[in-house]
């Protein structure tokens, strides 16, 4: 890959592939795109136990780059997606890069290069104006949502047994429970027809199900995301549509290899916080008893497959201390050689802010694409410690660099519910053999990542690297020593949800310390205590999944009235937002009841998919609680 400059940007570029190279690539696109498409049309009855495609673990890195044809030629690299991000056509770069085509890929392209291809009188190519841009954009791109639109869930009802249930014994939260339900219906997608007839001109990738997407900008499937919308679905009572949307990222995994953190193509590259089995384990909990047993034999072996990848691809091996021994536990390290399409511009320039302390923008991209996987997008969680001056500065990210609690603890839960979920099946040596991982993984934890000081699990940095292997040979694996990082998180927390264990004599201290570090507030529970960075996953931004995780994780180890605490809190923020906005936000300030969050790439966004589905669990914990 060679670097093409000119006084004014750096791009990525290959060199031209041959003819014949360029319509096989083409072709071989519009083959894989159509299967994709044909089987997104397929009817939901059908996604049994055949109805899943072979299994696979999918490869190591998948660089959105400019031998890939087709739709990743326009919105994953090139010149016209370089343009139109940094010269900012769009206030979001999330807008192009959603619109589809209206013409071919191929066909685009060369309008593109006819067009914009001439040479300025010193030879060099002159640049397009932003005008002239936006002209083009509007010639040849739809304006978002062609690809994929709204749809009524199928099993939505206006007056659901929860709202029946809030009417009567818990009426102050009423008009707020109302809008939840609505809202999750007008949050309700599908692919569009038009999407699975035209493959080669959208980003879109097509799912076989409805889904409900978070709202705002975001309007496709999310993995992690999805966790917290179904369990609200479930108490709402559309246990087929949240079925549906499990299956949607079950269908992505078999078809790629792995869950991308959503469904564009410009998410292949990554995934998300691997939150399937637990996706799993609520919707099999929602469903008849005779019909389970079907539908796990169908989906357990994709999730021991998502578990191998996550091993394979997301892992790394660290030395004891004191010994020669190491120990294995896993990070988010996305391979990535350019910006994310979706923030190309403000990736340019966090990468150009890291050079002039000798950073590569290689480096960067990768640290901001493995933050993005992490679903902390972004946190000073990732930023340097080392230097004071720079702990508040994104140009310091280097998540590839951190082993994170909460990955390792939802890793964890992961290996406990495979286990069971294999037991149910009576298949004896696949859940021992997960149960066996799960005490390792929980003893590895407790080995590198808990802080006797703190009274908690901290992240953990990398340090120095070696190989294993033979002196002077290339054959081994990598080795690393490491320290424990001081920062203050609410991901510390994760492994108390997670189902492990404190260590002997540290309970009493780990609470206190949880409410002494300036976590809680009357607004709900802030991502971190301390200096704020500016960015949306530190203080004062309480994100409505941490408010689940901690609630959920103070009722496994007995603390309900502190549980009750977070509930309470949550659900007045919630009647606040609906009452005085009429609609929910995807964050909230902590110290600031019903009051939207703030910072990050992005405005605030308002829908929003997992905000209702937390919302809806707390209100059917609520009334679980007064019975």
């Amino acid at each position: 890959m060679r670097i093409r400059k000119t006084e004014h940007y750096s791009l990525i570029s290959e060199p031209s592939p041959s003819k014949l190279d360029k319509y096989l690539l083409q072709a071989l696109f519009t083959i894989v795109f159509a299967m994709a498409a044909a089987f997104a049309s397929t009817d939901s009855s059908m996604l049994g136990d055949e109805g899943l495609p072979g299994s696979r673990t999918g490869p190591q890195k998948f660089l959105l780059d400019s031998s890939m044809s087709g739709p990743y030629r326009i919105y994953c690299t090139g010149e016209l997606l370089h343009f139109v991000q940094t010269l900012k056509i769009f206030p979001d770069g999330k807008s192009f890069v959603d619109m589809p085509m209206k013409e071919p890929a191929d066909v685009v392209s060369q309008a593109f290069a006819k067009r914009f291809d001439f040479p300025s009188q010193t030879g060099e190519h002159e640049h397009p104006s932003p005008s002239q841009l936006r002209e083009f954009v509007d010639e040849y791109f739809w304006p978002a949502g062609k690809d994929v639109e709204a749809c009524t869930p199928l099993d939505w009802v206006s007056n659901p047994p929860l709202l029946s249930a809030v009417q009567s014994r818990l009426p102050q939260y009423l008009s707020m429970s109302q809008g939840l339900n609505g809202e999750a219906a007008k949050l309700c997608r599908r692919t569009s027809a038009w999407a699975k007839e035209n493959p080669q001109q959208t980003s879109a990738l097509p799912v076989p199900h409805n889904f409900v997407v978070p709202g705002g900008r975001f309007g496709e499937t999310y993995y992690w995301d999805t966790y917290w919308t179904i369990k609200g679905l479930v108490s709402l009572g559309m246990v087929n549509t949240a079925k549906g949307c499990v299956e949607n990222l079950l269908y992505l995994k078999q078809q790629y290899g792995f869950v991308p953190n959503g469904a564009r193509i410009y998410y292949l590259n990554r995934s998300q916080p691997p939150m399937l089995p637990s996706m799993v384990q609520v919707v099999l909990s929602a469903m008849p008893r005779h019909s389970r047993a079907e539908w796990l034999n169908s989906v357990l072996p994709v999730l021991i497959d998502e578990h191998t990848w996550f091993m394979k691809h997301r892992s790394v091996n660290l030395r004891l201390e004191g010994s020669s021994g190491m120990v294995t536990l896993n990070r988010y390290n996305v391979e990535n050689e350019s910006p994310r399409p979706e923030s190309y511009n403000e990736d340019v320039e966090t990468a150009a802010a890291a050079a002039s302390r000798g950073e590569s923008n290689t480096t960067i991209w990768s640290a901001l694409a493995s933050g993005a996987e992490s679903g902390w997008d972004f946190s000073s969680r990732w930023f340097s410690e080392s230097d004071p001056s720079m702990r508040q500065q994104l140009s310091s990210i280097s998540t590839n660099s951190i082993v994170p609690v909460c990955l390792n603890a939802i890793l964890l839960r992961n290996e406990r519910i495979i286990s069971e979920l294999a037991a149910e099946q009576n298949n004896a040596q696949i859940s021992e053999h997960f149960h066996t991982l799960a005490m390792q993984r929980e003893e590895t934890m407790r080995q590198i990542m808990w802080s006797d000081e703190k009274a908690r699990w901290q992240d953990v940095e990398l340090l120095a690297e070696t190989r294993t292997g033979t002196s002077g040979s290339s054959v081994g694996s990598s080795v690393f020593d490491f320290r424990r990082r001081e920062g203050d998180y609410l991901s510390s927390f994760y492994p108390l949800w997670a189902g492990a264990s404190i260590p002997h004599g540290f309970e009493n201290k780990l609470f206190s310390s949880m409410q002494a570090s300036g976590f809680f507030g009357s607004g709900g529970v802030q991502t971190s205590s301390g200096v704020p960075s500016g960015q949306q996953w530190d203080t004062p931004n309480a994100w409505p999944p941490l408010q689940e995780i901690l609630h959920s994780a103070l009722l496994r180890h007995g603390k309900t009235e502190e549980a009750a605490v977070i509930r309470d809190s949550y659900l007045k923020a919630m009647a606040f937002s609906w009452k005085n906005n009429g609609t929910f936000f995807e964050k909230y300030l902590f110290n600031e009841t019903g009051k939207t969050g703030h910072g990050g790439e992005y405005v605030p966004q308002d829908g929003f998919g997992w905000t209702i589905g937390v919302a809806a669990t707390f209100l059917d914990e609520e009334l679980r609680a007064q019975s």
